[in-house]
This record gives C-alpha cells, sequence and structure tokens, in this order.
C-alpha cells in the first residue's frame, strides 16, 4: 500500500476539491494523507536564502508540515484551480519555500500527477510551469487532468 499526499491548492472547497475526492476514490487501496492550503498558516518567502546556507526557514509556520508530508509520501497529487493563467499564490508560496529542494531534493524518483480546473484558459502555462518545477525537484511526471468548467 502506498502513501498518497493529495493537495488541493485551492483554499475554497469547490471545483478543485470536489475534482480531487473524486480522484481520490481511485486510490481507496492506499494511504491518503488529504491536505487543504487553506487551513494552514503560510507565509511568503522572504528570499533570505537560509535554506540552502544552513538548510533550514527561519520563517514560523506550517510549510514544513505541508513539505514534510510531501517528502514522507510515496506519490504526491497536487489540484489546483488556474487564477489569472497560472497557479494559485498559496500554492507558488509553498513551492518557493521549497527553494532548497532546487539544489538538494528530497522527493527524486516520486510520481506526480496534476489535477487542474479552469472556467477559462491558463493551463497549458501552468501546467509547463508544473512539469519544470518537477523536473528541478526530480520527480517523475506521472500525468495530468485538466477540467474546463462553465
Amino acid at each position: 500500500m502506498a502513501k498518497i499526499l493529495i493537495i488541493n491548492g485551492s483554499q475554497r472547497k469547490k471545483n478543485t476539491y470536489q475534482l480531487l475526492k473524486r480522484v481520490e476514490q481511485e486510490f481507496d487501496r492506499h494511504q491518503i494523507d488529504f491536505l487543504n492550503v487553506g487551513k494552514y498558516d503560510i507565509k511568503p518567502c522572504t528570499g533570505c536564502e537560509q535554506c540552502l546556507r544552513k538548510g533550514d526557514c527561519h520563517i514560523k509556520d506550517d510549510v514544513q508540515i505541508i513539505l514534510d508530508k510531501m517528502i514522507e509520501a510515496d506519490g504526491i497529487i497536487i489540484g489546483l484551480p488556474i487564477y489569472l493563467r497560472q497557479i494559485p499564490g498559496l500554492l507558488k508560496v509553498i513551492f518557493d519555500r521549497g527553494c532548497a529542494w532546487y539544489h538538494r531534493s528530497p522527493i527524486v524518483g516520486k510520481p506526480i500527477f496534476f489535477v487542474t480546473t479552469t472556467q477559462v484558459t491558463g493551463t497549458k502555462n501552468a501546467i509547463k510551469y508544473l512539469k519544470d518545477l518537477s523536473v528541478q525537484w526530480g520527480m517523475v511526471y506521472a500525468g495530468k487532468l485538466s477540467k474546463t468548467l462553465f
């Protein structure tokens, strides 16, 4: 049984959340940890690079909890709404705070799958960014599920 981390990158429990819940059903024989970013205290990166120099972040919030869950998981599914042709801010902040992973990734070789929702456009831009991020982290891009809502 694999440990699957599902991250809802939306602060709401609407379209992206509902689609992720349907995806979760497909992994019902695995151990699932479903995380909603809106329930965590997430502060922006200050760009100080302490994580690169000393190996830890000086900011005291919940981001390390999220990053630790990503490390502990065997596979990661990240769901996100597309806002202005890009990923939502809180999700970007989490990725920024994992800056050290660009140089020393603890999640190399893990599969990652993306679930996106949008009402108009922007999926291609967001997926390109997410794929690039995955490669930089050394992850195995396992695909995407994109839903356009009307």
